[in-house]
């Protein structure tokens, strides 16, 4: 059902892969300008020091890759959230929604670890919230997993009384 408390991980799982999108994930600070990326943006002046490189497809092809992936995982737990009457299923839908969140954690990690290196020394570079977005998403579609699998011990230890 749907006021099961599965649901509400994997609807915390969705709003997560969908929040990491626009939610900073990497900060990169001078003592001139402030850049940000995000899943779907980098955001920030241009200038000698600018640790991204925007015209590298490399770096374009990884925020796209990073938003499909994050943006498939979100569509395949939504959907995942309304197949409350065949748990097996649920349960096959929500691993199948982990392989794209960790796919995209990856990406997005690779996405974050090019800056550093080309920061002058009187930079600074930090992780911001977004970059715990999909381990909290992952974390809770793991949840829900669990509590789908006690849901259907019980269910099935119900109808084995109910036999007898």
């Amino acid at each position: 059902m749907l006021q099961r408390i599965q649901s509400a991980f994997l609807l915390l799982a969705v709003l997560a892969s969908v929040a990491v999108l626009f939610v900073p994930s990497w900060e990169f600070t001078s003592d001139q300008n402030q850049e940000l990326i995000s899943g779907i943006m980098v955001d920030g002046p241009v200038d000698d020091y600018s640790p991204l490189d925007y015209e590298d497809s490399t770096r374009t092809a990884f925020h796209m890759g990073f938003a499909g992936m994050m943006g498939i995982a979100a569509v395949i737990l939504l959907v995942t959230i309304f197949m409350y009457n065949d748990r097996k299923r649920q349960i096959s839908f929500s691993y199948a929604g982990i392989i794209p969140l960790l796919i995209g954690t990856v990406m997005l990690v690779l996405l974050t670890q090019k800056g550093p290196s080309f920061l002058p020394s009187n930079a600074a570079s930090g992780p911001s919230l977004g970059l715990a977005l999909p381990v909290i998403a992952l974390i809770a579609v793991v949840l829900a997993v669990r509590f789908i699998r006690k849901d259907d011990n019980l269910v099935k230890s119900l109808n084995s009384d109910r036999i007898r």
